[in-house]
């Protein structure tokens, strides 16, 4: 029984049991002493850990992490949301409204099931998946949709709209593994209208509306669940307003769209983008008030809040 608690530390996942060798004779036959059996309720509702765990500890554990989730996850629930924020696991996704491909992805799922991936076969009719779906850049018009999702110090995205059979999809797998595919960078759909004093931008616009703006630029980058964020939109209005257009305000709701080169890990982030700089903005990292905010753009830009001259200095 130690030896068996010092194999599973750390295992939460399931609520772990000792049955005398009776108990087991009478309900579990097919399991013999120093066994290991899980009744996981997914595919297979039981399996049994064979080897000696004793000798083996590495083994037991990631037999318990294979067998801790279905072979395909159709409900993706919170606990499996911290599976990926922890950067555990490779996060297959297949979106799509007809079952056309199912059989395929699921002869995939069971093929290259491991502890390192997490396969999630999705009905986008769903809204909470529709929400999900956008996390990382699908949207209606792109299914069916296949995309290999990692967590791994930043979110990186891999999409792949080809054929959607067996050995089509493990190539797919195989290249993203070993880092030969081009990364897909996650958009929310562009505005179809857009104006000041505060311009939306989305992944797929940055590199027209900032990079390739003949303005200063200041991008805020935020998430629509973060209170901070909240704080400092009216600021960010008033002190946009202050320019009278002489430089650029954009936002960017960061958590669902990825910009190639600018890793953002907090919300919000003001970045400002001058121009013939481009390449590497300056962050504000002061109060978020309209004064400190201003006097730090008029000190970036050299133009005056109030009139939109530069500053003679």
């Amino acid at each position: 029984m130690m030896e068996y608690q010092k194999a599973t530390r750390g295992i939460k996942r399931f609520t772990h049991c000792h049955a005398s060798t009776v108990v087991a004779k009478q309900f579990f036959s097919d399991v013999k002493e120093g066994e290991v059996l899980v009744l996981n309720g997914y595919d297979e509702k039981r399996v049994v850990f064979r080897d000696d765990f004793a000798r083996n500890r590495t083994a037991l554990q990631e037999f318990l992490e294979i067998h801790s989730y279905p072979v395909v996850i159709r409900n993706m629930g919170s606990e499996v949301s911290i599976a990926l924020d922890r950067g555990e696991r490779k996060a297959i996704f297949m979106y799509r409204n007809e079952k056309t491909h199912d059989a395929e992805f699921e002869k995939l799922a069971h093929d290259l099931r491991s502890k390192d991936y997490l396969f999630y076969l999705v009905d986008f009719s769903d809204a909470f998946h529709q929400e999900i779906a956008a996390f990382i850049g699908i949207y209606e018009s792109d299914l069916p949709v296949l995309q290999y999702a990692t967590n791994e110090g930043e979110r990186k995205v891999y999409r792949y709209k080809g054929e959607f059979t067996f050995p089509a999809m493990k190539a797919f797998i195989e290249e993203c593994r070993k880092g030969n595919y081009k990364r897909f960078y996650p958009s929310q759909p562009v505005p179809s209208s857009n104006s000041g004093p505060v311009y939306r931008v989305v992944g797929s616009t940055f590199q027209s509306e900032v990079i390739d703006s003949d303005k200063d630029v200041i991008l805020k980058f935020y998430d629509d669940y973060c209170p901070y964020c909240e704080t400092l939109k009216p600021v960010y209005e008033e002190v946009a307003k202050s320019f009278n257009g002489k430089v650029k305000f954009c936002e960017i709701n960061g958590n669902v769209n990825d910009v190639e080169g600018h890793l953002i890990d907090k919300f919000p982030t003001v970045l400002v983008f001058l121009k013939g700089q481009k390449e590497t903005p300056t962050e504000y990292e002061g109060e978020l008030a309209v004064e400190p905010l201003l006097a730090f753009i008029e000190v970036q830009t050299g133009i005056h809040a109030e009139d939109g001259k530069k500053n003679e200095l």
